[in-house]
Order: C-alpha cells, then sequence, then structure tokens
C-alpha cells in the first residue's frame, strides 16, 4: 500500500519542483536537476549497489567528498546483481555508514512512463522494503529511470511525497560515442561553470570501464581546484525535508524474504 507523506512536506516537494527545473538540463525538464546553494556540486551515481561501490566510496574518502547513490534492486538488464546479495548488502551499509545519502533508482530501472502508476508505486515500494531492511530508511529522492518521465508520473510522485532528481552536469560514461578525451573536456568545462550549482552523474555499472573510476577521480580533482563544495542532494537542494521518509527504523536481521 503506498505510503503517503503528510500535506505539508508534499506542499514543500511541490515548491522545490517549482523553483529547481532548469533550462536545457540533460535529464528531463521536469525534474529536479540543479543545486539551489551557489558553490556547491551534488556528485551522484546510479546503478548501485554494485561490485565497484567499496572502491568507489573509497575515492570519495580521498576527497572527503558526500555523494548520493540511487541504487536498484534488481536491474531489469539481469547484469547487476541482487541487492540483497551478501557483497552488496555489506557496500551498501558501508556506503550509508559512510556518511553518504541513499536514493531510490526503483527496484529494477523501467521507463516509468511507460508503466501504469500502480506500477510505479510497486517498484518504488518494494527497493524502499529492501533499504528499509538492510539501512532502517526508505528514500525520499528518487531518479527516474534514464532521466525521463511526463507529468502523470510527476503528478504520481509529488503525491507520494517523493523528490524527481535528474542532472545537469553528465560527463557522458554510458554514452558511447564519446572518447575519454571528451568526457574529460565535459568535466572540465563543467567545473569552469563555479560557482553554479550543479548536479553531476555517473554510473556504477560503468565502473569496470577504464576509464570510470578516472572520470569520478577526474571530476573530484577538477571540482576541487575550481572552488566546489562536494555535498548530498539534501544540502545542495537547502532541503528542510529529511532524505528519508518517516519514521526511520532499524536494520534488520536477514531471513529467507531477502531475495530478488
Amino acid at each position: 500500500m503506498p505510503f503517503l507523506l503528510p500535506s505539508g512536506l508534499v506542499v514543500l516537494s511541490l515548491a522545490l519542483l517549482a523553483v529547481l527545473r532548469s533550462v536545457g538540463a540533460q535529464s528531463s525538464s521536469l525534474t529536479i536537476n540543479r543545486c539551489v546553494l551557489p558553490g556547491t556540486v551534488a556528485l551522484t551515481l546510479d546503478d548501485g549497489p554494485w561490485v565497484w561501490e567499496n572502491e568507489t566510496v573509497s575515492i570519495l574518502h580521498k576527497y572527503s567528498a558526500p555523494a548520493t547513490f540511487f541504487v536498484v534492486g534488481h536491474h531489469e538488464s539481469g547484469k547487476l546483481g541482487c541487492i540483497y546479495n551478501n557483497s552488496q548488502t555489506e557496500a551498501l551499509i558501508r556506503t550509508k555508514a559512510a556518511g553518504h545519502q541513499i536514493g531510490s533508482l526503483t527496484w529494477s530501472h523501467p521507463d516509468l512512463a511507460n508503466i501504469s502508476n500502480e506500477a510505479i508505486g510497486e517498484e518504488l515500494d518494494r527497493l524502499n522494503l529492501a533499504t528499509e531492511r538492510i539501512l532502517g530508511v526508505r528514500p525520499r529522492y528518487m531518479r527516474p529511470a534514464y532521466g525521463q518521465m511526463n507529468s502523470r508520473v510527476l503528478a504520481y510522485l509529488t503525491s507520494r511525497g517523493f523528490l524527481a532528481i535528474g542532472w545537469n552536469a553528465a560527463p557522458g560514461d554510458t554514452t558511447r560515442d564519446l572518447t575519454d578525451a571528451q568526457r574529460r573536456q565535459r568535466i572540465r568545462d563543467f567545473a569552469a561553470q563555479y560557482p553554479s550549482p550543479q548536479i553531476s552523474l555517473l554510473h556504477e555499472s560503468e565502473m569496470d570501464s577504464t576509464s570510470a573510476h578516472g572520470l569520478l577521480d577526474y571530476s573530484l580533482e577538477q571540482y576541487s581546484k575550481a572552488g566546489y563544495r562536494f555535498v548530498t542532494l539534501k544540502t545542495c537542494l537547502n532541503a528542510t525535508e529529511e532524505a528519508y521518509i518517516s519514521p526511520l527504523s532499524k536494520p534488520q536481521k536477514r531471513t529467507s524474504a531477502w531475495h530478488c
């Protein structure tokens, strides 16, 4: 059954959406795709918890950089394992313990515009059940797969109290026709926009390429040199809303129900 937030929180979500839709963003204009605090950048990493997450957290730690991880339960491609696998569960626990924010990329990463509201609810609830079991929290911040959605999806997400997050700074780690040099040039161009606030996008699912970890390191290096401050999404949006839906609970012990 859908979990409805208090009306005041939904109103605030609508206010944030009205303020934060930016023109020319790389994700849908219906998503929140820029921060509001000048000089901040929110690094976001999609498609975890995957096998590279521990290494990713270690790289972020070198720069004392908090980030936001948008996680899936069991990606529809079948290539990214299951959030309940021991190694992936442990990686997710470590990520949150390190101070990073956890967001929802839905359970299986479908295009939300192509499924019913009921199915969207099931995607959100199943993922939030998993994070509640593992971490004791249910993310309020979510990202629609591919950064795309329509007004129907937006209305449904808002009615549920979710904040739909996009991006405005994507180096293109999933764009196959870009070279590593071109991706790095994009990062330099983004960093040169200081102090314009940014939400950056990288993918854990691409971290096995020869350049992906280099892109994360390079992003951290270039944004640092430019003077940017690394923050979670909650901070970059200057939001009074908590990152997680109340009430919070304690992580649970693994049972036979933990499966994909």
